[in-house]
């Protein structure tokens, strides 16, 4: 600890004498124009990073001067802080002409899946409950839009921002403001009707002392997302005594009538806060979150004793609209939009040998389409590679860490029906849980499956691993919904193997032992997948 204080300080020191020298050294062009964390990219992070620097922020300095000085004029101030959003927001606006457009986007969903998003949340507390800390606003502030920090004890759970920065491979960046509001009546006023009536009245308060059309990014005249977060007591409310709690984490669209500022609420969610466990509650609201972009829920209706609701289960199942734990899925960032379509590859039906690389670190998953002519929004096997690192390195039980999958990790075979169906509320995931058309035995056409067993195929256990239609879960869905109509295809899994970048120098298996106990091998590996 005493020599990561010291580099803190070394480096820190380096930047303020670094900073006065305007000279020879501010001519030289920074690496990365803005990358003012040293991470080799311009990020919303950076934006996060100088902002709170110009601040006083405490504990914040930053990396680069020359990268940050984008004005050139040997001083860090805010027209640098607004250069610095412009050229974040060209160079979005340049990502996202490469990125497939969301399927997800069919749904009409309040929040975009892509660019920078700007949020409203209220920290509420009643008359007859209150938070456990002064300033809760100010609290949630820095819990869910601060910085990414994988020194955080709460990492990779820092940030929603963090998260949402990873999973998205920066093409997503959540910002937002936080205000405190002490509602007029004691809580039980406002049970019943998924907390419509609180929200109506938080807005109207504060209609007049804020612009809501700042909270709506796409301009479409709908807020993006309104969280409201109720103080950690109200979990204990169980009127009925059902052992249920009457207020719990969740997510629904706005079916009332106001409108403020000529804008009117999208998708609202509602969460419980927990100040001792933040990575508990940034993983609820990120999960909330991505129902407000489109994504629906992948558990099952009911619960058996071994796995509860579950719906993808062992280490090959984490997934962030499952179980609530870890990354989400090439799945789930394909219907976001958060893929490139070189990153995609796609079986067109000869004997072809594919290589995908850990989602952890770069974007690659391959698909086995049922039928190529009908898109994303179909039904269709997706094989991805993950690994322990990022979003996917832990989960938390009562605020501890835990060790989610191996750093290794492997590979996965994901069977996906995102199918779109006319619903009571408008277009719908077909077979999503909350669907008139899922069978809620759970057993017939899902959104989301396993198709690879419970395990994910790691080169741990000699990773080469065959699959073909003999298997049931490696088979297409009937018309009612079982799994008996057969693919016709094979495939193999091979690997992990070392990648294009992977610098063979750096490691060597007589010296370091085991692959997997070398990070720079794992990020850059493959697994070879052939389909005949």
């Amino acid at each position: 600890m005493l020599k990561r204080i010291f580099a803190l300080l070394l480096s820190a020191a380096m930047c303020l004498a670094a900073a006065p020298a305007a000279g020879a050294a501010a001519a030289e062009k920074a690496a990365v124009d803005g990358d003012v964390n040293g991470d080799g990219k311009l990020s919303i992070s950076d934006v996060v990073l100088l902002q709170k620097w110009l601040t006083g922020y405490p504990y914040i300095y930053v990396h680069d001067w020359l990268a940050a000085d984008l004005c050139k004029d040997g001083v860090l101030d805010v027209f640098d802080l607004a250069a610095m959003k412009r050229l974040l927001i060209r160079n979005s606006a340049d990502n996202e002409d490469k990125l497939i457009t969301p399927p997800v986007s069919v749904l009409s969903p309040s929040l975009p899946s892509t660019g920078i998003n700007h949020i409203l949340m209220f920290a509420v507390d009643f008359p007859d409950y209150h938070f456990e800390v002064y300033n809760p606003a100010e609290v949630l502030k820095n819990v869910c839009f601060g910085p990414e920090n994988d020194c955080n004890s709460a990492y990779p759970l820092e940030s929603v921002f963090a998260f949402f920065e990873r999973s998205s491979y920066g093409r997503m960046h959540l910002t937002g403001d936080v205000f405190n509001y002490t509602a007029e009546y004691p809580i039980d006023h406002y049970e019943g009707d998924n907390g419509k009536a609180l929200l109506e009245e938080v807005l109207e308060a504060y209609d007049g002392q804020t612009d809501y059309n700042e909270y709506d990014v796409n301009g479409d005249k709908v807020l993006d997302s309104v969280t409201i977060v109720v103080p950690t007591m109200v979990s204990e409310i169980d009127r009925d005594d059902d052992g249920i709690p009457d207020w719990w984490p969740f997510s629904v669209p706005y079916y009332g009538s106001g409108v403020y500022d000529g804008v009117k609420p999208g998708t609202y969610c509602v969460n419980i806060s927990s100040f001792g466990d933040i990575a508990g509650f940034n993983n609820m609201l990120a999960h909330e979150l991505c129902h407000a972009m489109g994504l629906p829920d992948y558990y099952r209706c009911t619960a058996d004793d071994l796995y509860g609701t579950d719906g993808m289960v062992g280490n090959a199942g984490c997934e962030l609209m499952d179980e609530g734990y870890g990354d989400l899925s090439a799945f789930s960032k394909l219907m976001l939009g958060w893929l490139a379509e070189d990153e995609i590859q796609i079986y067109t039906g000869e004997q072809s040998t594919f290589e995908i690389s850990s989602m952890q670190h770069k974007p690659s998953c391959l698909i086995i389409p049922r039928d190529k002519d009908k898109g994303f929004l179909s039904e269709f096997f997706l094989i991805e590679y993950i690994t322990g690192y990022g979003n996917d390195s832990a989960y938390f039980i009562d605020g501890r860490p835990n060790k989610l999958i191996n750093y290794d990790g492997g590979v996965r075979i994901l069977h996906c029906n995102a199918e779109i169906a006319e619903g009571q509320n408008g277009p719908e995931f077909r077979y999503s849980i909350n669907s008139d058309y899922y069978d809620s035995s759970d057993t017939r056409q899902r959104v989301l499956r396993l198709a690879s067993g419970y395990n994910l195929v790691s080169g741990y256990d000699n990773g080469n691993k065959f699959f073909n239609d003999s298997i049931e879960d490696f088979h297409w869905y009937d018309e009612e919904g079982g799994l008996t109509e057969r693919t016709g295809i094979a495939l193999g899994i091979f690997g992990p193997n070392p990648g294009p970048d992977y610098v063979e120098d750096s490691w060597s298996l007589s010296s370091s032992g085991a692959y997997w106990e070398d990070p720079s091998f794992l990020e850059n590996s493959v697994y070879t997948i052939e389909i005949s």
